[in-house]
């Protein structure tokens, strides 16, 4: 890439031409993809796909295409922070095709991870077409992306799609950087670019990160000028502010950052680990908490010495070593936001260097001597097939460590530095599996290691109701007063205690838990249940019916059918046979073996 340019330069030389397509590779790359993830197919449904896959309301129908960008993931299930429209657009395709049955949600990450790495090829082609041996290095680089196992968490994890998603537009998108079409004046044509950045936002907030990289690439490779950057940048960025704004969502729990000082050491940390794991990546897991990880002082000196290393090497300035600069600089924008340095959900998780470990992969390449000295070459050719068939092989291990719900979160469990969070997600399968003392021995030791953790003591509250043990889940409710964004679910807690007990009562509690959260579905349609069978069923199609012209939303194809349900038991067949036609527009599956009851689907 080369250096910026005065502010009244020379007409630059065009770009090198666009490589022609090379059929051969892509085939090959493909079938590498296929052949080392092609076990996943045999998979279920795991940790987040509970959420987005089974029940969110938003997949079950392509009517529903509109609504998928006017809410965030995670509806009706948690608070959220994601805005990942064309992701839900991805699992309304797979629910039309497929229904729930898992093989072939998992076919479709395996081809939009194989699309991906075929745009990585096309870019690292153009990248290195000054170089000697640019076909074979962007080949080889491409293929060792494809086939890495950091990057399996994205590919094999039906809700890691999105991390495909991102980078496949992004890397179209920087391709037309380098590349921005057949004649001069294709440079300044904005729309295709900008439809790229903007897909790649919508798909995954990470993709925000390929504007800058875009307008790098842009300004200092094809040397457009500042109007017709700001003309392809600003537009899709200023369409996702305006649609993320105007979508809703339930805010999640807020993030606390830790001070400066601890993050800049766990963002040392991070860089080690992560160099580990792109050269010998033994141990994988869904994501690290370094704070209780053993070897903090040897990861804080090696994250340090790469640090200084790269600081080094950049400041060298080797006109040679330009491209390589320039895919390192890349690496290091995309690298930022997910380095620990910022405050997020976690500290380390493999599958954030989907997008800086392709730029690092583009640096190395660049970097290296072309062609390596004839007496290197054995050697290292040997040394490098032996690498990329060790990484084949354990990413088509790694395939197993998602099989169920189970076995991935066990196994997630069993490595030193598993988050509690992963722990309460196994009490709770266990719990909900019939495994009632294990779960809750699991959920207590959480609360035990974590005793301020909110969250982790409701969830325990409510095993502790469903295990009939209503005393001690008022002791664990009791000690959440105060906590704001809780109430509504201690009030839910409450109520089903009372249930039987005191059914008035538990009804206004249910009133005011729903009050509380006015679009969610769960406290409703536990309120309506309620009231039909403290105030009869037309009393409660009369609410809900209120509920989903107002606060609630007609798109749930459930809260559709629960109407028919009450309106047929009120005796209104004409509302219940107009309910049930709704709801089958809302899940294009669903199937009513009887009026008024809801489907097999």
């Amino acid at each position: 890439m080369p250096e910026p340019v005065a502010s009244n330069p020379e007409p630059a030389a065009a770009p090198p031409p666009r490589p022609a397509p090379c059929w051969p590779a892509a085939l090959a790359l493909v079938g590498a993809v296929l052949a080392v993830y092609l076990p996943a197919l045999a998979n279920g449904f795991v940790w987040d796909d509970t959420a987005l896959v089974l029940r969110d309301p938003l997949v079950r129908s392509p009517w529903l295409a509109g609504e998928a960008f006017r809410h965030f993931l995670f509806l009706d299930a948690t608070g959220s922070a994601f805005y990942r429209p064309l992701q839900r657009l991805t699992f309304q395709w797979d629910y039309a095709l497929w229904g729930f049955q898992p093989s072939g949600w998992h076919l479709t990450n395996l081809l939009l991870h194989a699309g991906a790495t075929l745009a990585l090829h096309g870019l690292a082609r153009s990248w290195l077409a000054v170089s000697r041996n640019a076909e074979p290095a962007a080949f080889l680089v491409a293929l060792a992306w494809a086939i890495h196992p950091v990057h399996s968490s994205a590919v094999i994890y039906v809700s890691g799609r999105a991390d495909s998603l991102a980078a496949l537009f992004g890397f179209l998108a920087l391709r037309l950087a380098l590349h921005p079409g057949p004649h001069p004046g294709a440079a300044h044509r904005p729309l295709p670019a900008s439809l790229f950045l903007l897909a790649a936002a919508l798909s995954k907030e990470s993709g925000l990160v390929f504007l800058p990289l875009w307008i790098l690439i842009a300004r200092f490779g094809c040397r457009l000028s500042a109007t017709a950057l700001l003309r392809v940048a600003l537009a899709p960025l200023l369409c996702y502010v305006l649609l993320r704004a105007g979508a809703q969502a339930t805010p999640p729990p807020p993030i606390l950052p830790a001070p400066l000082v601890t993050r800049a050491r766990l963002a040392l940390e991070a860089t080690a680990e992560y160099a580990g794991l792109l050269a010998l990546p033994l141990r994988l897991t869904m994501e690290r908490d370094l704070r209780i990880a053993p070897g903090a002082i040897p990861r804080l000196l090696l994250g340090a010495l790469l640090l200084l290393a790269a600081i080094a090497w950049w400041l060298r300035r080797r006109p040679d070593q330009r491209p390589a600069r320039g895919a390192a600089l890349c690496a290091a924008i995309a690298y930022i936001p997910v380095s620990g340095l910022i405050p997020i959900n976690a500290n380390c998780a493999e599958h954030w260097l989907y997008v800086p470990s392709a730029f690092l992969a583009i640096a190395l390449a660049s970097a290296l001597p072309s062609p390596l000295p004839r007496r290197l070459l054995p050697a290292a050719a040997t040394a490098f097939a032996a690498w990329l068939l060790f990484l084949g092989s354990r990413t088509h291990l790694r395939n197993a460590d998602w099989r169920d719900p189970h076995t991935f979160l066990t196994r997630t469990i069993a490595t030193a530095d598993a988050p509690d969070r992963m722990r309460m997600n196994l009490a709770g399968f266990l719990f909900r599996s019939g495994n009632t003392s294990t779960g809750l021995a699991l959920q207590k030791e959480v609360i035990e290691r974590r005793p301020d953790w909110h969250e982790g003591r409701l969830a325990l509250a409510g095993m502790l109701l469903a295990a009939g043990d209503a005393s001690g889940a008022s002791q664990q409710w009791e000690r959440l007063d105060g906590v704001e964004r809780l109430e509504p679910e201690v009030l839910l807690l409450r109520a089903v205690a009372q249930a039987q007990t005191a059914p008035r009562e538990a009804l206004t509690l249910l009133r005011t838990a729903r009050d509380l959260r006015p679009a969610s579905w769960s406290f409703q349609q536990r309120f309506a249940r309620a009231l039909a069978e403290a105030e009869g069923p037309a009393a409660a199609s009369a609410d809900l019916a209120e509920w989903m012209r107002g606060s609630g939303g007609d798109f749930r194809a459930d809260s559709w059918s629960l109407l028919a349900t009450l309106a047929a038991q009120a005796g209104h067949p004409a509302l219940a046979e107009e309910a049930r036609r709704e709801a089958k527009r809302r899940d294009i599956r669903l199937r009513a073996a009887e009026p008024g009851t809801a489907a097999e689907r």
